[in-house]
């Protein structure tokens, strides 16, 4: 019994071996032993909130050298602690209770939840997930000098196990099987790759949140906080400085679903958008101001209806 396969049955068969076979789309892949280290030189630096310190407090780093068919990258598992200040609701049937974020007009409103908001502090901590993995072609081997930051959506969650400690996610025999394709194309085309971890389950919250009068709130968690992602991009733009000599000449946000809707914040909330020294990026000029064009996110206005039906 013969069987025959036409040009493109064929051809897909073919991407299907390739796509679902690493090994055979690059080449054999191998990696060090890790090595731990600290990375406080390269945290971003804190800012005042109601005469509090808000910001990066500690950042712990796993290393590992890959080697790819012959080139060498770096993967380091960085896990970031600190605190972030931001706005929450209390009522326990109010839609999108568990989350923390810096934008509640955004974040509760258009959702239709008008319940009263409440500030404080949270902090986070690396111990349950929250970092970054960053992978990028050693000095000398053909980085291109920009960096690409992806921003997952709504639905890590340390509690519901879908979020990892920070040095748990290095698998030695895979150690690029928790990137997506995309990003290891990315990768392949020369650029620092900055894959991002929070805390953004809508369903269980992390952390506890501390209002400004005292009062402590259970069950929080961080998915509307475009800051919090920002500033693990700056970590990661100082630690590239340090490590090739400069900082990237251009960073790109890539977010997924509400990883989207963050990088959408940062062009729409004054104060969100900072450098580092102090200077707020958003609609600086004139010029700029004119460009902006106010944007509708139809994807997620159906989301929206969808779960106000429930």
């Amino acid at each position: 019994m013969s069987l025959k396969l036409s040009q493109y049955a064929l051809l897909t068969l073919i991407l299907t071996l390739l796509f679902n076979s690493p090994h055979v789309l690059w080449g054999q892949i191998s990696a060090s032993q890790p090595v731990t280290s600290f990375g406080k030189e390269f945290m971003v630096p804190k800012k005042e909130v109601n005469g509090k310190l808000i910001g990066q407090e500690d950042v712990l780093i796993q290393e590992v050298v890959i080697t790819d068919a012959g080139r060498r990258y770096r993967r380091l598992d960085m896990g970031v602690s600190g605190t972030i200040d931001g706005w929450t609701v209390k009522e326990d049937s109010a839609f999108q209770r568990r989350q923390f974020g810096s934008a509640p007009e955004f974040t509760f409103t258009q959702v239709g939840n008008v319940s009263r908001r409440f500030h404080g502090t949270l902090r986070y901590e690396a111990s349950k997930g929250m970092g970054m993995t960053l992978n990028y072609p050693e000095a000398g081997t053909g980085w291109n000098k920009k960096l690409f930051v992806t921003v997952h959506g709504t639905g890590r969650s340390f509690q519901e196990g879908t979020l990892q400690p920070w040095n748990k996610l290095l698998n030695p025999s895979q150690p690029w099987g928790d990137i997506s394709k995309y990003e290891r194309l990315m990768l392949d085309k020369g650029y620092a790759i900055a894959k991002t971890r929070r805390n953004a389950s809508g369903q269980t919250g992390d952390y506890s949140v501390t209002l400004d009068d005292g009062e402590i709130l259970e069950g929080r968690n961080v998915d509307k906080q475009p800051g919090l992602s920002l500033g693990f991009a700056q970590l990661v733009e100082n630690l590239l400085k340090a490590r090739l000599g400069q900082k990237p000449l251009r960073t790109y946000w890539y977010g997924h679903s509400s990883g989207g809707m963050n990088g959408r914040l940062l062009n729409y909330v004054p104060g969100v958008n900072v450098e580092e020294n102090g200077r707020d990026n958003l609609f600086v000029t004139e010029k700029e101001r004119r460009r902006f064009v106010k944007t509708i996110e139809i994807t997620h206005q159906l989301y929206i209806v969808r779960m106000n039906t429930k």
